[in-house]
């Protein structure tokens, strides 16, 4: 269904803060202006009544209209943080257009307009076992609800990996709390990538729980490992005997050594990192970044093309299904394939 992307859609929130988190990033956290005289029951189903509204899960995003009337177009901001009990939101970003940068500039107690819930977010399934072939598929309806696996080993815990790099780690802070939140026994390899050292203030402002297995890394090594986010996952996986050479194991029958990837950032990076997904057999879903104008399926602008077809970002993804990519054009935008993609 097309929506309007008229500001008569979109709900006024109030700001709560608007802290500089590290990294060039500021994290503003608003809450819905009716909250303060009797806040609205928040309820999961988007068929809820018109009173409520439906309960954002990580990955998805929304489109944040600003007071400046010179600038139309909304913002799309991954979700980086929600508080159901209180309908606190969180948006992580980084000032680099006028827009953004207008944004920083908002103090507790302004206001600004919000559309969402928006796209499709990550699909987390619930209690897994160690290579269990109850798990579902990505996109499917509903996640099968398995009992608590008794593990002694914590070496044959389920092995989760968030993978991202700059701003696109924002969407993977609310990944991981989920992740734990209906995998109690699981592992989880978190993977940050960054230019430079102000990488790690950003992941310091995350707080990520102490179950989190955190590994930095920065083009300059001045944090952590110095390299890639992909090289750095392929590097773990291989000292720790997950993967073999695709030739000694085909990945038509090798079992899967992580339960799930999920990954946000740049395009090359999502790329070598559904790539390599591939090759080894490792489920994967990667959440594009992209320019939107409307976040609404109306205009066609952040189609992207995909094995199955051009494919709207703002509403089939922002996540996707790696094995959908053959990286023969790489993650481009309709734009920049061709004008006639747009049509």
């Amino acid at each position: 269904m097309i929506r309007d992307c008229t500001r008569r859609n979109f709900e006024k929130v109030r700001v709560l803060s608007n802290l500089y988190a590290g990294g060039g990033c500021y994290c503003i956290t608003v809450v819905p202006e009716a909250e303060q005289s009797g806040r609205a029951e928040l309820t999961g189903p988007i068929e809820a009544a018109a009173n409520t509204r439906p309960l954002p899960s990580a990955g998805c995003f929304y489109m944040l209209s600003l007071n400046d009337s010179s600038r139309m177009l909304p913002r799309p901001l991954s979700l980086y943080s929600f508080d159901a009990q209180t309908g606190e939101t969180g948006f992580l970003y980084r000032p680099m257009g006028e827009g953004t940068r207008e944004l920083s500039l908002y103090a507790a107690g302004d206001s600004l307009y919000l559309h969402g819930p928006l796209g499709r977010g990550f699909d987390i399934p619930s209690a897994v076992s160690p290579i269990s072939d109850d798990v579902p598929a990505f996109g499917t309806s509903g996640a099968v609800a398995l009992s608590e696996p008794q593990i002694a080993d914590p070496k044959q815990a389920p092995l989760f990996i968030v993978a991202g790099g700059g701003i696109g780690l924002a969407p993977l802070n609310l990944a991981v709390r989920e992740i734990l939140k209906r995998n109690p026994n699981s592992r989880i390899l978190f993977i940050a990538g960054g230019k430079d050292e102000s990488i790690k203030e950003l992941i310091d402002f995350f707080r990520l729980p102490a179950e989190v297995e955190l590994i930095l890394c920065t083009d300059d090594g001045s944090a952590g490992k110095k390299g890639f986010v992909p090289d750095i996952l392929a590097e773990y996986l291989k000292t720790a005997g997950l993967i073999s050479a695709p030739a000694d194991k085909p990945p038509s029958t090798a079992e899967p050594a992580v339960s799930m990837l999920y990954a946000c950032g740049p395009n090359p990076m999502l790329e070598k990192l559904a790539a390599f997904s591939n090759e080894y057999g490792i489920p994967c879903q990667i959440s594009l970044e992209r320019r939107m104008a409307c976040g609404s399926a109306a205009c066609m602008g952040c189609s992207v093309k995909t094995c199955g077809g051009m494919k709207k970002v703002c509403a089939d993804g922002p996540v996707f299904d790696a094995k959908l990519f053959n990286f023969k054009d790489g993650l481009k935008q309709a734009s920049e394939i061709s004008p006639l993609a747009l049509i």
